[in-house]
């Protein structure tokens, strides 16, 4: 128009498109939306079953008696253990948000008494009894990270995850975080999936580099001290509920995040500082050239007119996150929550906990630790709760620490020894570890619900067989493909959870009948002995690095400056075992009869026993070198080359570029040929060198099959 000036707003064509769209409803959060298309499919499964009407029509028009009647039919197929009180509330609640979004009207309030009432009192097959709640102490923290390095007999794809369990485990131990601040959760998973379809492309990756820094400074004593500076951005409800600060270290004026400082420790295995810079060595995170040792990294000091140093990381790994599951550089995915908490579950299985063992297990740990020291204020802050009702009501202890008898009495108390009777680690045997027999595995397979999804399983596999010719060369993205796999999946969980029940149950027999026999064994003037298992005993670990590891770690002070040589040298131990691949073994079957005194020992080979190799192309050489294996596994012969192909391909799969590859036949180490040797420096030069896994690899294949020839000739000669 002249003079620039635009047209007036047609507000009428506002109104009407406010009018068109209808009524807005307030965005719910990833977890929330997560919860109400759960609740929704469970209210659909309800309607088909009830034979109702249309599921949205039936919830519009809902009864209080159609809602007692699906909260029933909750209980009675639950799909793991059935619902408590609370849960079942929980439920209402979702229920309720749902009816209100689809009808913009809040449920009738007499209906709402009326529905709580029943799930309160009346409500058939509902759990009653409250879940134990322990609380561990400092010293089950330790004694974990100490048996994760020492004893722990878990298989991990490399060593590195192990590294980054223990990272994980003082992580959760000294912030009281929840998982899904720290690793990549289901519901984060699910919310990302939901995100990129919108559009939004942006993935939420947790703990990079560019969130943690190294720091180093004097102490009043003049020593060096190094520490570990997290940023933690992601926090259970989002922007509804702000973090608030709790250290003393601000870069901005964002208040949804936690900034937590953590000092190094006198032991290595639970020092959060050698854990991060092992994992920074085995990354090259380091920008400075100059520190691509442990050593270099703990020999700095502060110059006297500075304060304080952080270590810069490289530009291109900012973004990279140093807890992964799978993948290096900044394309890495993220470490899994569910796997982190397996992992964790079976570290306090080993251990012979009673209890499970969870990362709110240490949660529950760091809060009442924290409490007491502090204000309501300061305790809410660590944990991001609202108020302190939360924490009465899921975290506080249920023991309680304070000798009363001892104060009624006016007595001195007794701290230490009530300490020790309220210990959850003070009952803790690893003979409750039951192996299964396999009449149990029929047992479970025989099942009615596991036959039912075993024999739609089976349907679905010869389907897909009938239409690609094998499993293997079925695409993902056919339809059928996809039903099989979740048909797969679900046959799975089910028999790994009639599974844990088991497990659970006898574990729960084991401690009974262990209390039991030890009293009935001393009024008739026996003895109580424990049994003497290789269980208890430190197994002999198959990877090097974490034998020297145990050598180097002692009861000094690793901060100390006369120390400084052995703590490089064990962080450096923990950065190249960052590089290692343990071969997964079959687990020894032991007994684990409480009163029984002894067990078989499986049939092993002796070390430097040299085994002939006896059919050439169709026997493993990794495993026939592998002295750890019974007799059995390394001499086994597969049935066509193929299948010992696919093999060798794991053990290949398995390695990196920077692990160190000894010679795999026992008759090359003793030989020590200059052939071979010369071979396999050729392997690490060709894959440290080639730019692209896929060649390296085939070079690297080419060149163990030169060294099979080598060997097998070399057998044949010592025959």
């Amino acid at each position: 128009m002249a003079g620039g000036q635009e047209p007036p707003k047609d507000w009428n064509s506002v109104i009407d498109g406010f009018a068109e769209h209808g009524r807005h409803v307030e965005p719910y959060a990833g977890t929330t939306q997560s919860s109400i298309d759960h609740m929704r499919k469970r209210w659909q499964s309800f309607c088909l079953e009830a034979a109702l009407q249309d599921p949205e029509e039936a919830l519009q028009n809902v009864q209080a008696a159609h809602l007692k009647a699906f909260f029933q039919w909750m209980n009675e197929n639950a799909e793991r253990t059935p619902p408590q009180i609370g849960t079942l509330k929980q439920y209402f609640r979702i229920l309720k948000t749902i009816y209100k979004r689809d009808t913009g009207a809040l449920l009738d309030e007499d209906v709402v008494c009326n529905v709580n009432g029943f799930t309160q009192y009346y409500a058939e097959g509902k759990e009653t009894s409250h879940r134990p709640k322990p609380v561990p102490s400092g010293e089950d923290l330790v004694n974990n990270l100490h048996f994760l390095y020492s004893r722990d007999k878990t298989t991990y794809p490399d060593e590195r995850k192990r590294v980054q369990q223990g990272f994980l485990m003082i992580i959760h131990a000294s912030s009281g975080l929840r998982p899904s601040s720290v690793t990549q959760t289901n519901k984060g998973r699910r919310k990302m999936e939901a995100d990129k379809t919108a559009g939004v492309v942006e993935e939420v990756v947790k703990l990079r580099y560019r969130d943690v820094a190294l720091l180093v400074c004097e102490d009043e004593q003049g020593r060096a001290r190094f520490a570990v500076e997290a940023i933690f951005t992601h926090f259970k409800g989002g922007n509804r509920r702000p973090q608030r600060f709790v250290e003393q270290y601000v870069r901005s004026s964002n208040f949804n995040r936690k900034i937590l400082t953590w000092t190094d420790q006198a032991d290595i295995l639970t020092c959060p500082v050698a854990h991060l810079v092992a994992l920074a060595l085995h990354d090259k995170a380091f920008r400075l050239p100059s520190l691509q040792d442990a050593s270099c990294v703990f020999s700095l000091t502060v110059p006297s007119c500075e304060k304080r140093i952080t270590f810069p990381w490289r530009d291109d790994i900012l973004n990279t996150p140093i807890l992964r599951g799978r993948g290096d550089g900044t394309g890495a995915a993220q470490l899994q929550d569910s796997v982190s908490a397996k992992r964790l579950k079976s570290l306090g299985e080993q251990m012979g906990y009673p209890q499970t063992v969870t990362w709110y297990w240490l949660r529950r740990l760091v809060l009442n630790a924290v409490d007491g020291f502090g204000s309501e204020e300061v305790r809410n802050q660590v944990a991001g709760h609202l108020d302190s009702r939360i924490y009465r009501n899921n975290y506080q202890d249920q023991r309680i620490s304070l000798d009363v008898a001892s104060l009624v009495r006016g007595q001195e108390t007794e701290d230490a020894l009530l300490h020790k009777f309220n210990a959850v680690g003070l009952n803790a045997d690893p003979n409750a570890n039951i192996i299964l027999p396999r009449e149990t595995h029929d047992h479970i397979a025989a099942l009615s619900d596991v036959a039912t999804l075993q024999a739609e399983h089976s349907r679905l596999a010869e389907c897909v067989k009938n239409k690609y010719g094998s499993i293997q060369n079925a695409p993902t993205s056919d339809e059928l493909v996809g039903e099989y796999v979740q048909a797969r999946n679900s046959y799975q969980a089910r028999k790994e959870l009639h599974k844990t029940r088991i497990m659970s149950q006898l574990r729960k027999d084991f401690f009974t009948r262990k209390d039991a026999e030890l009293i009935e064994a001393q009024p008739n003037g026996g003895e109580a002995h424990r049994t003497a298992r290789t269980v208890q005993n430190v197994p002999i670990l198959g990877i090097p690095e974490r034998a020297q590891l145990m050598t180097l770690i002692g009861t000094r002070d690793m901060r100390s400056p006369s120390m400084r040589a052995q703590r490089g040298a064990a962080v450096q131990i923990m950065a190249s075992l960052c590089c290692r691949v343990e071969l997964k073994t079959n687990p020894v079957q032991y007994d684990n009869s409480f009163t029984k005194d002894s067990c078989e020992e499986p049939f092993l080979t002796t070390a430097g026993e040299r085994i002939a190799m006896i059919c050439q192309r169709l026997q493993c050489l990794f495993c026939l070198g592998d002295e750890r294996l019974t007799l059995r596994d390394r001499t086994r012969t597969f049935g066509q080359q193929h299948t010992l192909g696919r093999h060798v391909e794991n053990h290949i799969d398995a390695l990196q570029g920077s692990c160190k590859i000894s010679r795999p036949h026992p008759e090359c180490k003793a030989t020590a040929s200059l052939s071979t040797t010369w071979i396999i420096s050729r392997i690490m030069r060709t894959r440290s060198m080639a730019s692209d896994y896929n060649v390296a690899r085939l070079a690297y294949m080419f060149i163990a099959g030169t060294i099979l020839l080598l060997c097998t000739a070399q057998t044949v000669l010592s025959m």
